[in-house]
C-alpha cells in the first residue's frame, strides 16, 4: 500500500471520529438542551402548584373566616334571644311586685282609714253629720285619688268608710278626676 492510501486511510478515520465525535456532542447537546427544557417545565409546573397551593389556603382561610363570623352572629343572636328572655321575666316579677305592693298599699290605706274611723269615735272633738260626714279631723294631705301616679291637687279627707272625699264633703269621683298633664315633650337640637 501506498503511503498516499495510508494517509488517506487516516485522514478518514479521523474524518469519521470527528464525525462520531460530533454527531455525540449534538447529540448530547441535544439531550442535555431537552433535559434543560424539561427541568424549566417541570420548575414552571411546580411553580403553578405551589400558586394553586396558595389560593386553595386562602379559600380555605375565606371560609373559615365566614364561618366563624356565621357562628359569632348565631351566637350573638342566641344571646339577643337570651337576654330578650331575661327582661320578660324581669318584667313579669316587677309586674307581680308591683301588683302585690299596690295591693298592699290599699290595704294599708284601708287599715289607716279603719284606724282613723276608730281614732274619731274615740275623740270627743269629732261629730259626724247626719249623712256620716266627719267634721272637725281632716287630713290636709294631698292624696292620690285616681291612683295615678302623681296627687291630687286638693286636699282630701277619708270618711268614715275610707272613700276619699274633698274639704266640701263631697266624695271624689276617681273617672271624673282629671288626668295628671303629660309631660312636656323635649325638642332636642334647637339652642
Amino acid at each position: 500500500m501506498d503511503s498516499n492510501v495510508w494517509i488517506w486511510v487516516v485522514v478518514g478515520i479521523i474524518v469519521l471520529i470527528a464525525i462520531v465525535v460530533i454527531a455525540v456532542i449534538v447529540i448530547a447537546g441535544g439531550r442535555g438542551r431537552r433535559e434543560q427544557a424539561q427541568r424549566d417545565r417541570a420548575a414552571r409546573m411546580r411553580a403553578e402548584a405551589a400558586e394553586t397551593e396558595r389560593r386553595a389556603r386562602e379559600r380555605e382561610a375565606a371560609a373559615a373566616e365566614a364561618d366563624a363570623q356565621r357562628l359569632q352572629a348565631e351566637a350573638e343572636q342566641a344571646q339577643a334571644r337570651a337576654d330578650a328572655t331575661r327582661a320578660q321575666i324581669d318584667a313579669e316579677r316587677l309586674a307581680a311586685t308591683s301588683s302585690d305592693q299596690v295591693d298592699e298599699a290599699s290595704s294599708l290605706r284601708a287599715r289607716a282609714a279603719q284606724q282613723a274611723a276608730r281614732a274619731d269615735k274615740v275623740d270627743p272633738d269629732v261629730t259626724a253629720d247626719r249623712d256620716g260626714t266627719r267634721n272637725g279631723a281632716v287630713d290636709d294631705r294631698t292624696v292620690d285619688a285616681d291612683r295615678d301616679g302623681t296627687p291630687d291637687d286638693r286636699a282630701t279627707t277619708v270618711d268614715r268608710d275610707g272613700r276619699h272625699v274633698d274639704r266640701d264633703g263631697r266624695p271624689i269621683d276617681r273617672a271624673a278626676t282629671p288626668a295628671a298633664p303629660s309631660e312636656p315633650a323635649v325638642e332636642r337640637g334647637r339652642d
